[in-house]
């Protein structure tokens, strides 16, 4: 407009400025004061435009590098023991006959695997020590109840999960109190699994996210708890969390996610969300169905029916130890050392499910027998020099 105006400048009278100045601004005694107006204005616009563009690619690079953070996040392998720095040395576990444990995958198994896959599971039972356990005298009364998944505080607690029914507790001391339900966080939806968290929150984990029992959920008689926030991981299929994580120790819980092994830890305070920490590494061959979590010892049982153990402050596998014929194992939870039987160096629960054709009973004629839940243990360890 600029060019326009002073081309015409020779031509123009008193009028032509007198119109000029209708369009607004300030009066004017020439096209050279009516332009001047307008170029720090113009100059603004061109600065601006600058940094708009600016802002665009920055904020275009920031989302960028967002992606690829967290589809990296998503492939991360954790070994866990670079966790934290583990503050004594190294202890190899024994199995029950007092031999000490295998610390990878057997690999008798692993060579039988080569050779022929199909009798995997079956080669890892032959060649693994067994587990020493009993039956608990605790009856699943509710006779609809069809448990998938097992939890617990460590101590007395227990907590079974039923896809469709939702989550009971019991207590393993006095189970006439019979079984506190359903509890569901999860609405309409599934609920995979469910465990105790650190101060006794009650967890569940459904199709879309991790969710909090809330207030109104509490069982009778329990301590009055906040319930804490929803976090957003979706796919998980097992979960054990730690009630007692280990000082210093980001890890506090155990996860299967879409068929892997996944470590996850929860912010500060009882509200703090969790979150996943990455995918952890694990023995060749190992088919994880469910996982525990105490004081930093994780427990993984595998599809044929074999529990592995984690040193999480070492990154130490031991085991594996075979689980009792005849059931298909469903669960696994972590026990205390004063839940653990006597002479044990770590005992568990397990749930489990006995096959149709070695059930000693059954009830409503066809119907499929009644889960049970099992403890086990082993011999206390010894140190060996590495």
């Amino acid at each position: 407009m600029a060019e326009t105006l002073w081309k015409s400048a020779n031509t123009w009278t008193t009028s032509d400025m007198q119109h000029l100045a209708e369009y607004g601004g300030e009066p004017v005694h020439g096209i050279s004061d009516f332009v001047v107006q307008f170029h720090k204005d113009g100059a603004l616009f061109v600065g601006g435009r600058r940094y708009y563009l600016g802002g665009v690619v920055i904020t275009t690079v920031l989302w960028i590098a967002a992606l690829g953070w967290s589809f990296s996040a998503e492939l991360t392998v954790i070994h866990t023991g670079a966790l934290h720095k583990p503050a004594a040395p190294l202890r190899v576990l024994q199995t029950v006959d007092g031999t000490p444990a295998n610390t990878t995958h057997n690999k008798n198994n692993n060579n039988n695997k080569k050779n022929n896959n199909n009798n995997n599971h079956n080669s890892n039972n032959n060649n693994n020590e067994a587990a020493v356990g009993s039956p608990l005298k605790i009856e699943l009364s509710l006779p609809w109840l069809a448990p998938v998944a097992l939890g617990c505080d460590g101590g007395d607690q227990i907590v079974l999960a039923d896809t469709s029914a939702g989550v009971f507790v019991g207590s393993l001391s006095n189970s006439s109190k019979g079984w506190l339900g359903p509890f569901s966080a999860c609405g309409d939806a599934d609920t995979a699994a469910s465990d105790f968290g650190p101060d006794g929150q009650l967890w569940m984990a459904c199709p879309d996210s991790l969710r909090p029992a809330s207030s109104a959920e509490q069982w009778a008689g329990g301590p009055s708890r906040e319930s804490g926030r929803t976090s957003v991981i979706s796919g998980l299929q097992a979960l054990a969390l730690d009630p007692l994580p280990l000082p210093g120790s980001p890890l506090g819980g155990l996860a299967l996610r879409h068929g892997k092994l996944v470590g996850m830890s929860q912010s500060l305070g009882l509200k703090g969300e969790w979150k996943m920490l990455g995918t952890m590494s694990a023995p060749s061959g190992l088919e994880a169905m469910a996982v525990a979590l105490y004081a930093g010892r994780g427990l993984i049982l595998d599809a044929g029916g074999s529990v592995f153990e984690l040193d999480t402050a070492s990154g130490q596998w031991l085991g594996p130890w075979s689980m009792p014929t005849g059931f298909t194992w469903l669960g696994i939870c972590a026990l205390s050392p004063a839940q653990s039987p006597k002479q044990s160096a770590g005992g568990w629960l397990a749930l489990g499910r006995p096959d149709a054709a070695t059930a000693t009973e059954t009830q409503l004629g066809q119907r499929a027998p009644r889960a049970q839940l099992w403890r086990f243990g082993r011999p206390v360890d010894k140190p060996l020099e590495l």
